[in-house]
């Protein structure tokens, strides 16, 4: 049995990567902020040892550190 893949060609936006960003983009206060989370969780997951990260969320009570995480486990 062979297996045949097609790539079908598509330009890359971060708002198509998941329904989740939509949802956690206004829990930050700029783009640099949300790409560095996620290099951080891309990176983990692709390479735990080599590039292992530490991600420190702050704020007062209410402002989303929780949504955050539960959304990063969510997408995984």
């Amino acid at each position: 049995m062979s297996l045949k893949s097609t790539v079908i060609p598509t330009q890359w936006s971060l708002q198509a990567v998941h329904g989740v960003y939509e949802f956690i983009k206004p829990l930050f206060t700029s783009d640099v902020e949300l790409l560095a989370l996620m290099w951080c969780v891309g990176n983990a997951i692709t390479d735990p040892i080599d590039t292992s990260k530490f991600v420190i969320l702050y704020g007062g009570s209410g402002n989303g550190k929780s949504t955050v995480i539960k959304c990063v486990e969510s997408a995984l």
